[in-house]
C-alpha cells in the first residue's frame, strides 16, 4: 500500500523513446549503470515503540 507521500524526483520517459525498443533498451541499460554505482543507502534506525495506552 501507498504511504500517501507524493513521489520524489520522478520522470516520464517521453512517447519517442518508449515507441522504440531499441531506444528504450539503451535508456534502461543507461539507467542501471548509473544506478548501481551509486552507493548504498544509509540503514535508518528502528522506531521506539510508542508507550500504550492501559486499557480500561
Amino acid at each position: 500500500m501507498g504511504t500517501g507521500k507524493g513521489m520524489k524526483d520522478w520522470w516520464m520517459v517521453p512517447a519517442g523513446i518508449t515507441k522504440s525498443d531499441t531506444k528504450l533498451k539503451a535508456l534502461f541499460a543507461a539507467s542501471f549503470a548509473i544506478v548501481a554505482a551509486l552507493p548504498p543507502k544509509a540503514k535508518k534506525s528502528a522506531k521506539k515503540a510508542r508507550p500504550t495506552k492501559p486499557k480500561r
